[in-house]
């Protein structure tokens, strides 16, 4: 045991640091709790007792209650294994499995006594001898002698401590719905339907209410004299909030003066005056902070907010985090629903670090207008450096865009058309450049015959013109880009510094449409041929007009009309499947069978720089070096116009490999693994008309369930170039058309391989131990043979990354990683986990985290540790895990990124 003074001093110089801090939160408790308390205590407990109404319906002996219920509700009916009367008093006695019913009240225990003429029912239980092992057992330490005379029981006590012990049997209960307590004693009045409950027991929520006394004046109104509530099921729990008096309001709150948190016997913390939420499900209520105190932001609290549930399509949550040495940072967030036709959100932060504020906010609204017809809204914005400084999401951090949309989309049920409109905005953080689409309206028409067939038409006598397919899209913009620029002057005189700004805008307009037609012909049997033709055509109120002036230069007028482009290109596309089957005669295996699917594809495009189409304009220098200018390059909402003339064929050589196994009278079947190859050619190009040659391998064989391991993945991708690299008169590489050496030159290689691996640690022994001895001699435990580690279920993920480009063989660039993702079970209740990423080629750790987890029963604890990367830090939590009680817990945390990182 500690010595008391060194006790007493760890204790001073703990209370020293956290008195301010358990200061604040009574006085918080105090202020939110005393108007509730003061109100509900104001009333005078009844010692008439508790009533605790329950519907029943039981095989019941009548009994004469003609006057002794004339001013009851209804009759009274019971049932027991004996029963007696008496006639003054008129009293009826139930022994044995005794039960009463009276309205929607059932009362069951193994003694029940109905006084008829005081409307009164008592209820209590026997005590009974239960052969045990176990010796020295004593009498129940809820039973008192007096007890046990009053119920007529000899007990024989040293009998009773050798091989016997007493136990309870037959303790009243009562139900109510789904409202049960349970007591060693019940007094129950048929009129006022009220009581009393000695050593009661009531369940709430998750939990059990335990009392000296439960009293109930109203039907949903508890008093709980020295009350006990817990989550813990165990007969001897973990943990109890005990409380001088309690309040409990069915399917409402419990109101507790004062309130102790034991662990065991052990009062660790005491407020004067608590309020629990018992509604279940949502419900309003107040948001318990967490406070701590670091050497870099001083002392704080979190999360200190209100939860408003105002209906049940709507709720607020508002939280508050203050920081003494660097500011607050308040948060909101809105929901809102109704189911089919409307659901939404809205939040948004405000800071303010030392003077700098800063805010954000974002909504989102989805409303179901029709079966046919949704609108929705999204919406987010914040100033310029928020999620620099306040977010750990990458995707946000790097984010500099902000952006808000508007749609309205209509389907027209039974038809293929549908339409759109949508309106929008955007701002780029960096630039300050904003563009606003006001509105874009877009109308299409999905795929289907242009002749269909007619209804009923049997498969085999759809002709080829029913095989024709066309689909159209269509859409109308209106773009504003507005721009600001930053005019910066200087005062030669004084020195000073002047910024203006100008705004500049510029309005687009334009119109596209595009039609694509496809078929699919049955000519060929074995040959599935799909042609398919496409055409584009873009309207403009405004282009550009270009002229070359004396001195070789060239003037650019804008021009004002409608003018369009008309654009269209053509492919046909051939593919088939060729089958093979081979039985290797090994590992079990029946046959592998080859699929191989060739593919080839045409495409032409025409050149739209010619003369003919009239969308160029094409100047000669004096060296005769020709200049293109597209009339419609300055107007970016279509782009500009395709030029250079393509005749191009694809090709693309795809192979699966699939076995079936024979295995212990199964049948196994999946994939080995695939091969796929691809590349091109354009026929006009005047050189390196050959792309590049792109393989990719998957290889999962078995399914992935190999030699032990599980989800085995191995997928490799390259790609070669037809050509040769060389350098220039200047010393730069380049391509040019010579054939590569040996015919191919790799470019690049990655290689990506996954698998999952579980069992045991340690060496498993099928040996029975005997575990209830100790040996008490001290051995070397490395020098016992007969030692064996303890199996643990664990679980590993791995992958493996190897990436080398060589597309500059004088300069390989090579990238080795691998990660690992491992889950153990320690125990029944310890779990850990470690997440890794290691870089093979620079012998470093990129990233990694450490979690554990502790179940103990009603409460659990987790640690998560992050050693490195942007959240580094540790963040550590120990909670009640009942929901109802989620906000006691103990927490402490160090980093994890943002501006507020300790």
């Amino acid at each position: 045991m500690r010595n008391p003074v060194m006790r007493r001093r760890m204790n001073d110089l703990r209370g020293k640091e956290r008195f301010l801090t358990m200061f604040r939160m009574t006085c918080l408790f105090i202020v939110f709790n005393l108007f509730l308390c003061h109100s509900l205590f104001s009333q005078s407990a009844d010692e008439s007792g508790v009533v605790i109404p329950a519907p029943a319906s039981l095989d019941t002996l009548s009994a004469d209650t003609t006057r002794s219920t004339s001013d009851l509700d209804t009759i009274v009916t019971y049932s027991a294994d004996l029963v007696r009367s008496t006639v003054d008093p008129r009293v009826t006695l139930l022994t044995g499995d005794a039960k009463v019913e009276y309205q929607d009240m059932l009362l069951m225990a193994e003694k029940i006594e109905v006084w008829w003429d005081e409307h009164l029912i008592k209820a209590e239980g026997k005590l009974d001898t239960v052969r045990t092992r176990r010796t020295g057992d004593k009498t129940d330490s809820l039973t008192t002698d007096s007890q046990a005379d009053s119920l007529g029981t000899e007990i024989d006590t040293a009998t009773a401590n050798d091989d016997y012990k007493l136990e309870w049997i037959g303790l009243p209960e009562m139900k109510d719905g789904t409202q049960t307590i349970v007591g060693h004693r019940m007094t129950y009045d048929l009129r006022s339907r009220r009581g009393r409950v000695l050593q009661g027991e009531t369940g709430l929520e998750d939990g059990d209410y335990t009392g000296k006394k439960i009293k109930r004046l109203e039907k949903n109104l508890y008093y709980i004299e020295s009350a006990n509530y817990t989550t813990c099921d165990y007969d001897d729990p973990h943990y109890v909030f005990w409380s001088k008096e309690a309040k409990l309001v069915i399917k409402d709150k419990v109101v507790s003066r004062p309130v102790v948190l034991k662990f065991g016997p052990v009062p660790v913390m005491i407020i004067p005056f608590a309020v629990f939420p018992t509604k279940g499900g949502r419900h309003s209520g107040l948001i318990i902070p967490t406070y701590g105190e670091t050497a870099g932001q001083g002392r704080y609290f979190r999360n200190l907010g209100y939860f408003w549930a105002a209906n049940d399509y709507f709720d607020l949550t508002t939280k508050l985090n203050f920081y003494e040495r660097s500011g607050i940072q308040l948060y909101s967030n809105a929901r809102y629903k109704l189911r089919y036709v409307l659901n939404g959100r809205m939040s948004g932060s405000w800071v303010n670090q030392s003077g700098n504020k800063q805010w954000d906010i974002a909504a989102y609204h989805n409303h179901t207008l029709s079966p046919t017809a949704r609108l929705v809204m999204d919406a987010k914005y914040a100033t310029a450096s928020y999620y620099d400084d306040y977010s750990l999401n990458l995707y946000e951090r790097l984010n500099k865009t902000m952006r808000s949309n508007l749609t309205l989309t209509k389907n027209w049920e039974g038809s293929p058309y549908s339409g759109s409109v949508n309106l929008g905005y955007e701002e780029n953080l960096i630039t300050g450049q904003v563009t606003q689409k006001f509105p874009i309206i877009r109308f299409s028409r999905s795929q289907s015959a242009i002749i269909p067939p007619a209804e009923g038409t049997k498969p085999e006598d759809i002709r080829w013109w029913n095989e024709i397919f066309f689909s159209y899209s269509g859409e109308v913009q209106n773009r504003k880009n507005v721009k600001s620029t930053a005019l910066i002057s200087i005062d030669t005189v004084t020195g000073g510094v002047e910024t203006d700004y100008s705004l500049s805008s510029q309005l687009q307009r334009g119109a596209n449409h595009s039609v694509n037609i496809s078929a699919r012909p049955k000519s060929l049997e074995y040959v599935s041929v799909t042609p398919s033709f496409s055409y584009k055509e873009t309207w403009y109120d405004e282009w550009y007009g270009y002229n070359q002036l004396q001195d070789g230069t060239i003037d650019t007028v804008e021009q004002d009309g409608f003018r369009a482009r008309r654009t269209f290109s053509g492919s046909v596309g051939f593919n088939t499947k060729l089958y093979g089957i081979f039985k290797p005669g090994l590992l079990s295996i029946e046959a592998i069978r080859h699929t191989l699917s060739p593919s080839v594809s045409f495409g032409y495009t025409p050149d739209f720089s010619e003369p003919k189409w009239g969308y160029y304009k094409i100047f000669s220098d004096s060296a005769g070096k020709k200049t293109y200018y597209d009339e419609f390059a300055r107007n970016t909402l279509y782009g500009g116009t395709p030029r250079n003339e393509s005749m191009s064929m694809s090709i693309s050589l795809g192979n699966l490999f699939e076995y079936k196994q024979l295995k212990d009278d199964k049948v196994n079947k999946g994939e080995l693994f695939t091969l796929n190859n691809s590349t091109g050619i354009n026929f006009l190009a005047d050189s390196l008309k050959w792309q590049d040659l792109t393989s990719t391998m998957r290889v999962r064989p078995f399914g992935g369930d190999f030699g032990g391991v599980s989800g085995l993945s191995l997928t490799l991708t390259s790609h070669h170039s037809f050509y040769k690299l060389m350098a220039n008169s200047e010393g730069r590489k380049i391509v040019v058309s010579d054939p590569a050496p040996d015919g191919l030159r790799l470019l690049d290689f990655n290689l990506r391989s996954s698998f999952n691996v579980e069992g045991e640690a340690g060496i498993s022994s099928s040996d029975e131990q005997d575990t209830t001895g100790y040996d008490r001699q001290i051995k070397d435990r490395f020098d016992n043979p007969e030692w064996k580690p303890s199996p643990l279920p664990w679980k590993a993920g791995i992958n493996l990354r190897y990436y080398e480009s060589r597309a500059d063989p004088d300069n390989i660039r090579i990238t080795q990683t691998a990660g690992l993702n491992l889950d153990v079970t320690i125990t029944d209740n310890w779990k850990a986990s470690y997440r890794t990423t290691y870089d093979i080629k620079d012998k470093k750790v990129t990233s990694s985290s450490i979690s554990l987890y502790r179940d103990l029963h009603c409460w659990e604890g987790r640690l998560n540790w992050n050693p490195t990367g942007v959240g580094k830090g540790y963040y550590l939590i120990i909670n009640i895990k009942a929901s109802q009680l989620h906000d006691v817990k103990v927490e402490k945390r160090k980093g994890g990124g943002g501006i507020y990182s300790f």
